[in-house]
């Protein structure tokens, strides 16, 4: 049996029934296996034990287990902890230890007692404190998503970590989470500190739900690197500097189109479900990590996006028509108060992000492409100042170049507005590429939206590009399909599932 990983061009691989293998016939194999489907467990079938490990563990108030948590965290500094976790188990911790002995498939009372204790110890390390943290109830949510991620690493088949080093990337997880909220909070307000919480709490779910923490026993898998890259995302944004207020704006921007990309949509187009997560990574290709990189890249994928290539010559094109599966992108959310006074900033990411997009785009054995690759740059703020110099800043700098695609939006009071830049943009359709657009903005593939920074205004405050207003899908996408006529969005046009 044979195991290889070689993200950038062909994900995992397992082969098995050879006696013997060179690298020739495992690139062979790896091209092969790149253009179909997934096996079953790539990114996670569903570990009934684990799910239900975690549905008793999301049935107890955030707030009273992180009371628990924190009162054996404060009994284990004491010398305590077998006392204050008897009596807890009297008052609810039961639960818990039933949930723990699920997670971790035993019977072993003293199993779930140890790794109780890790967990307390994670928290005490962290110097995780609920009477100065951010708010008690937020608090008590992270603190339980933290032992969900702790059960997840621990408690996966195979699991990617020790009890021990899950609990310690627990308690790290939910300090850098801490530390992010009071600087969101500092820069744009209680509200966006508590939309952050929302959507690392639905982002990190996601991933423990939907993706493998590990396929080789103890070896970080693709669930495992996503949660490092988002503890990483929240560690870059709480760390004090000159520079924080900027990090800040873009993780805040970010982590919105994080969140987005994985909501279902309102339609069964491929754009409107969820996308697949490759990356959180740094310019490595590693997990982000605010300690050892300079700048963050999400790496997505739209798995069911089919599209043609036709290959030239000296400007001849040639018979070789290449079809492609999917689309692989490297974006970046900014939610920038002035965009232009961040402009070389901008063109720096961009311009790496254009390399890893190479990196990342899976290939055949000949090295050609078999996904259409584009990154993509996009301000959430719909106040924000100096978006027009950005964008041309990057015209100037990409609008002629035959080799790259920059999908750049931003949003406005009156919709979406978006650009694309740079000669590969014409392997995309304009509704393809204002699917992404709305998908990364709103997490829905259809929304008000149309071609060209100023559009909106120019249209009368709004309507997409090709004649639709807010009320209708974009263009080239089908109408919502609902099961019942009162789910349909007011003002729209829907399907009704027979």
């Amino acid at each position: 049996m044979v195991y290889a990983w070689d993200r950038p061009k062909g994900g995992n691989v397992l082969l098995a029934g050879f006696k013997e293998i060179d690298l020739v016939q495992l690139q062979s194999w790896m091209s092969i296996a790149v253009v179909l489907p997934p096996a079953l467990d790539s990114l996670g079938t569903p570990n009934l034990r684990l799910l239900e490990a975690l549905q008793i563990l999301e049935s107890i108030e955030p707030t009273l287990l992180a009371t628990w948590l924190q009162a054996l965290a404060e009994a284990l500094e004491n010398g305590q902890f077998d006392m204050v976790y008897d009596s807890l188990l009297l008052q609810g911790l039961n639960k818990v230890e039933q949930a723990l002995l699920l997670a971790l498939d035993t019977q072993d009372f003293q199993e779930a007692r140890s790794f109780l204790q890790g967990f307390a110890h994670g928290l005490r390390a962290a110097a995780i404190d609920l009477a100065t943290q951010p708010p008690l109830s937020r608090m008590g949510e992270m603190v339980a998503l933290g032992t969900e991620i702790a059960f997840y690493l621990a408690g996966s088949i195979p699991p990617a970590m020790t009890p021990q080093a899950a609990n310690d990337f627990a308690g790290a997880f939910v300090t850098n989470w801490a530390n992010a909220y009071r600087a969101i909070e500092e820069t744009f307000g209680t509200d966006a500190a508590e939309s952050f919480t929302d959507q690392v709490e639905a982002i990190a779910r996601h991933i423990i739900r939907q993706y493998k923490a590990a396929i080789i026993p103890f070896t970080c898998g693709p669930g495992c690197q996503l949660l490092k890259g988002l503890s990483g995302f929240q560690q870059w944004a709480g760390l004090p500097g000159s520079d924080q207020s900027r990090r800040v704006e873009i993780i805040v921007g970010s982590i919105t189109i994080l969140c987005n990309i994985i909501q279902q949509g309102l339609t069964r187009d491929s754009f409107d479900q969820p996308w697949q997560l490759v990356g959180i990574i740094g310019e490595d290709g590693t997990p982000f990590d605010p300690e050892k990189h300079q700048n963050a890249f999400i790496v997505m994928r739209i798995p069911n996006a089919p599209g043609q290539t036709t290959w030239q010559m000296w400007g001849l094109p040639l018979s070789i028509v290449i079809d492609t599966k999917g689309i692989t992108i490297v974006g970046r959310g900014d939610h920038c108060e002035n965009c232009a006074a961040n402009v070389n900033e901008i063109l720096n990411w961009i311009e790496q992000a254009l390399a890893i997009l190479d990196r990342q785009i899976p290939r055949d054995i000949l090295g050609k492409p078999l996904d259409r690759g584009i990154v993509t740059y996009g301000s959430t703020n719909m106040d924000a100042k100096g978006t027009e110099a950005a964008l041309q800043a990057i015209k100037d700098r990409w609008g002629i170049d035959p080799n790259v695609a920059i999908l750049v939006w931003r949003m406005t009071p009156n919709g979406l507005e978006w650009e694309c830049v740079g000669g590969n943009c014409q392997y995309f359709k304009d509704e393809e590429l204002q699917k992404m657009a709305c998908k990364e903005a709103t997490g829905n593939a259809s929304c008000d939206a149309c071609e060209g920074f100023g559009c909106q205004e120019q249209q009368g405050n709004g309507g997409n590009a090709s004649g639709g207003d807010s009320s209708s899908p974009a263009s080239g996408a089908a109408p919502p399909l609902v099961d019942d006529p009162s789910e349909c969005p007011p003002g729209m046009t829907c399907m009704l599932s027979l």
